[in-house]
């Protein structure tokens, strides 16, 4: 566990070191920005607005930044033959691949929390924010339907990087990206493959369809942006339920890249 934790420690720190935590900069920049402006063009949608952009910037950022994170720090160690001096100490493989998932899964969870916190302040001091309700009551409103959202989009960054981790472990790092991106995309379109399932001209393409709507790690599912912008709750049993997908897919996908790693000569 020590070993483990050791490497999840030294991961982060490499990875707060990369350039890619520029994007919470950006982020830091943009938001307020590019919101504040949209509001004067839609008077009195400002925290929808607001809110919109924000989650929509912090998913994208986090999936760069996942893809960045996952497929390049194992494979750089691999390229610079690192590993080797690794694996030759008393550590297994599959306690460097944990180790090196759950201080990426801390490197995501910073830059989480830091645009979450820039997109509360900026909901803060809104105009809207300081005519209606007061700060107490604008933060209990925004616990009840956006932290429940933000763990969604925390959770659907998780699995982006473990698929990242998977493809480096058997691939090149440029190739990992790319096909972590493309299954990221098909990911996030998974109601338009189960509707091409089910309309399909073929059964043939039928099957192709729905074979392609289980395999692959359903991340629409875990999209609740609009619910945040309208400012729904989403219910228990659905949370949970969706919360529950998204732990097994990354254990799934975690025991798939131990195994692949497992069996690599590097």
């Amino acid at each position: 566990m020590l070993k483990i934790l050791a490497i999840a420690i030294n991961t982060c720190r490499e990875s707060l070191r990369e350039r890619g935590m520029l994007v919470v900069v950006v982020y830091l920049i943009l938001l307020p920005v590019i919101g504040l402006a949209g509001g004067y063009i839609a008077v009195g949608q400002e925290r929808k607005i607001v809110i919109d952009l924000g989650l929509a910037l912090m998913t994208l950022f986090g999936i760069i930044l996942g893809i960045f994170w996952g497929a390049g720090l194992v494979r750089v160690e691999i390229d610079r033959r690192l590993l080797n001096f690794l694996l030759a100490r008393p550590l297994q493989r599959w306690q460097l691949i944990i180790g090196k998932f759950i201080g990426l899964a801390l490197t995501q969870l910073i830059s989480v929390a830091l645009m979450a916190s820039i997109l509360v302040l900026t909901l803060l001091v809104l105009p809207a924010a300081s005519s209606g309700e007061g700060p107490r009551a604008l933060l209990t409103g925004l616990g009840l339907s956006l932290f429940p959202v933000l763990l969604m989009v925390y959770l659907e960054l998780l699995i982006v990087t473990a698929l990242a981790l998977l493809f480096a472990a058997f691939t090149s790092q440029v190739l990992a990206m790319v096909l972590t991106l493309l299954l990221t995309l098909i990911g996030r379109s998974a109601p338009e493959l189960l509707w091409l399932a089910e309309t399909a001209p073929s059964q043939p393409l039928r099957l192709f369809f729905r074979a392609i709507w289980y395999l692959i790690p359903n991340l629409a599912g875990l999209n609740h942006l609009v619910e945040a912008g309208y400012g729904v709750a989403i219910p228990i049993r659905l949370l949970g339920g969706q919360m529950l997908y998204g732990l097994l897919t990354l254990v799934v996908i975690l025991m798939l890249t131990i195994i692949i790693f497992e069996r690599r000569q590097v």
